[in-house]
């Protein structure tokens, strides 16, 4: 399985530069022909302040002819309590992420390849999300310790053990 992850896009329309930056990468990719692209992250520049740069991540990401996930990061759903910011995860950034972009948490199967993507934002956020999380792989993720605070991560693990 080919594999192309994209991160930190930050697109907005306020940064027009950004949109350059996006379509140089959708034409990198396209020419790399992967089996999926995942996006880990900051899609958006000011998704956690309101719909305008989710509409523009939207409009931008449906020109991506090859299948395609993706994970928030804080810029697009506020940051973990445990981020020394002052910015602040929001649910309602989450609503917006899941009704622009798509789910925020998912595990894909890809030949002998299983993808777990997270939201390490929800990292200590005590709420129902972050514990729906936790039941995608029990065990593995911790509100503290395996998600590396504050970064993005995104899991490959082999469906079937490899020797």
């Amino acid at each position: 399985m080919r594999i192309v992850q994209l991160s930190n896009l930050h697109l907005s329309s306020k940064l027009p530069y950004t949109l350059t930056h996006l379509q140089l990468a959708l034409e990198m990719v396209a020419d790399d022909s992967p089996d999926l692209v995942v996006i880990s992250g900051d899609i958006t520049c000011f998704g956690d302040q309101g719909v305008d740069d989710y509409e523009l991540a939207r409009l931008h990401l449906a020109d991506l002819s090859l299948p395609w996930l993706a994970i928030p990061g804080n810029h697009d759903v506020g940051t973990h309590p445990f981020a020394q910011t002052e910015q602040e995860f929001s649910l309602e950034a989450l609503a917006r992420f899941h009704q622009y972009i798509g789910p925020d948490r998912w595990t894909h199967v890809g030949g002998e390849i299983k993808l777990i993507g997270i939201n390490s934002e929800l990292c200590g956020t005590d709420t129902a999300e972050e514990q729906e999380q936790n039941s995608l792989a029990p065990g593995q993720f911790s509100s503290r310790g395996a998600l590396n605070r504050g970064r993005q991560r995104f899991e490959v693990e082999p469906v079937v053990r490899i020797s």
